[in-house]
């Protein structure tokens, strides 16, 4: 099974798109759950898509993790356990992380569908960013300059990924991502038939 990633700026909609993907397809993907020590969203209290350590459970967590990493909003990471888990399962896992965290992936594991998330333009990334509000951090100026920074820095590396989307729309990028992923395995798929008649063609070319 290929794993999935999506990542992007803030505000992209890498979320909200992931969680489009498990609604409209429950029996083909899973999402892969992150360790933040950021404070939760009112969302996600009961998140089934992050899990919330304090610095101290972090801290003592490290040799557990798979990946981790510490950015401006606190320590983020994927257990190897979580990571496991969800490679193991019989559908089509979905990892939302950040830039970094794909560069090391990218050095770990090779079946990787790499979609980077673009807003529809620059303009429309400052204003998301601004109207964020405290419960998503942004509580002052200095706080959205942090972000939009951080976001751009993300984007720079946008070319590093195997698909770009706008993102105008989260279900229909939803759609447009399960439709990669068909292609992509039909694609790979086409490295199997070959062998399996490359295995039938020659026995018999050593009879002839």
């Amino acid at each position: 099974m290929p794993l999935v990633v999506l990542s992007g700026p803030s505000t992209a909609g890498k979320t909200k798109i992931s969680n489009c993907l498990i609604e409209q397809f429950p029996e083909k993907y899973i999402k892969i759950r992150s360790v933040t020590t950021r404070k939760p969203r009112k969302e996600e209290q009961y998140s089934s898509h992050y899990r919330f350590y304090s610095k101290a459970q972090f801290e003592n967590a490290k040799s557990d993790f798979w990946f981790w990493k510490k950015s401006p909003y606190g320590f983020y990471g994927i257990l190897k356990s979580d990571f496991m888990d969800g490679m193991a399962e019989e559908k089509i896992a979905i990892l939302d992380i950040d830039v970094d965290c794909y560069f090391f992936l990218k050095k770990e594991y090779q079946d990787v569908i790499s979609c980077f998330i673009l807003p529809p333009d620059l303009s429309t990334l400052k204003l998301r960013i601004q109207n964020r509000g405290k419960d998503r951090g942004i509580e002052s100026e200095n706080d959205y300059l942090t972000r939009f920074n951080f976001s751009i820095e993300a984007i720079k590396n946008c070319g590093s990924y195997n698909f770009l989307l706008v993102n105008q729309n989260d279900e229909k990028t939803a759609i447009e991502i399960d439709q990669i992923v068909n292609v992509w395995n039909l694609y790979h798929n086409k490295y199997k038939i070959l062998n399996d008649f490359y295995q039938m063609l020659y026995p018999l070319e050593n009879t002839l």
